[in-house]
Order: C-alpha cells, then structure tokens, then sequence
C-alpha cells in the first residue's frame, strides 16, 4: 500500500541519516533520541489522510510545523530546540540526496533556550489558563481527560512531580475526596484534598483509564 511504500522510504532515509551522524562520533544515547524523533515524525505521516509522499513533505512546511506542535505539546523548550534541529538535519540530508528539492524545516526558529534560566516561583492565571485550554483541545477522550486530570491535580494539590508519577489506584479516595502522597521526599505520607474540578477530571479519567487498559490488553496498572 502507499502508507507502507512510503513509510518504508521515510525509514530507510532516517536510517542513512543517522548512519552518517553515527560515523561523525555522534553518542549512542543522542542517536537514540534523534532516531526516536525523526521515526516518529515518519509514524505521524503515515497517519494523515491522505498519506502525504515525500516529495509533498518537502514541498509543504505545514506538514513539519504541525508534527512539531503536536510532538512537543507540554514538553520543555529544550526538547522543542532539539526535534527541530534534528528536522532541520534531516531536510538537509533529504535535499542532498534529491528527494527534496528544499528544506522546509528550514526557515523554523526554535525556542531559545537560557541554560540559567530559572522556573517562576508563580504562574500567571493566564498562562495557566493557556494550559488548560490547550489541554481541553487535545483529540481523543482519553488522552484530553488524562491531561486535564494531571493540571487540575498538580494545581489544585501543589504535589511534587515525582509524588504525581508514584499515586497508585488506590491512593484516590473517592468518597472523601483525598489523594494519599507518599511523601518521599519529607518522608511524611499525607492526605491531601482535592479542589472539585480535579475530583471530576479524575473520576471521568479513572473509567477512561480501564476501558484503555482492556483495549490493549495489558494487565491492571496499580500507577494512577
């Protein structure tokens, strides 16, 4: 099929790519995240409809701009400045061989990153709401309630990160409204109530969450 023929292309010209950045004594773990991105952007290709052939890539930047929006949705600036200079590498490599006649990733401008840099101790109620909004836009039921669910905890909480990654199912106390934090940093385990919009987001999240895991067919995951 055409979805195969060109994904078969996209990867054999990643796999060339990575191999001359390979003999050029790029490391092991930054071939991995370059192969990661760029045969991700392949997979994200393969999944638009019509399925564009490379030739259409090259020629129209919406197709690259619109893989990065949806690949660093969330993500830190540093990941963003890094998929599209490992794009832009690629174009480069894509042109040279003449299967594109220019780079459309190009003209793109990553997001300066200031290595100094510190997060605000405050955000802004209208960068938070930019968050939440850009959550709400989110396709598919699962992925868009998972998200909502992890904002309005993390803001209505003020857990640690790290505390968000360990809650386990069984932390949720539904009837009294309360998440139980490990604690591991203060080593002190607590109860901590949630604000009403988090209770909502997670009791819709939780029946998403099992219909989910019964379509994958993996086993339960005690991690929330």
């Amino acid at each position: 099929t055409k979805k195969e023929t060109e994904m078969r292309n996209w990867e054999k010209n990643v796999k060339k790519h990575l191999e001359e950045c390979r003999v050029r004594g790029l490391v092991k773990s930054t071939l991995q995240r370059k192969a990661g991105q760029l045969l991700g952007w392949g997979i994200w290709l393969r999944m638009q409809d019509p399925v564009p052939s490379l030739e259409e890539v090259g020629g129209n930047a919406e197709y690259s701009i619109q893989y990065i929006i949806n690949r660093t949705q969330f993500k830190s600036k540093s990941l963003t400045y890094s998929l599209i200079s490992n794009m832009r590498c690629l174009g480069r490599h894509l042109v040279r061989e003449g299967v594109w006649s220019e780079n459309p990733v190009r003209w793109l401008k990553a997001p300066k990153v200031i290595p100094y840099s510190k997060n605000p101790r405050r955000i802004q109620k209208e960068k938070i709401e930019k968050l939440f909004e850009a959550a709400g836009s989110i396709r598919g039921s699962y992925d868009r309630t998972l998200m909502l669910s992890i904002l309005s905890t993390v803001y209505s909480t003020g857990m640690r990160r790290g505390e968000l990654e360990r809650l386990r199912v069984k932390d949720w106390d539904r009837e009294e409204g309360l998440l139980k934090v490990d604690g591991q940093k203060t080593g002190r385990e607590r109860q901590v109530p949630v604000h009403e919009i988090a209770y909502r987001s997670i009791e819709s999240y939780l029946p998403l969450r099992q219909n989910k895991l019964l379509a994958t067919g993996e086993e339960s995951d005690r991690l929330l």
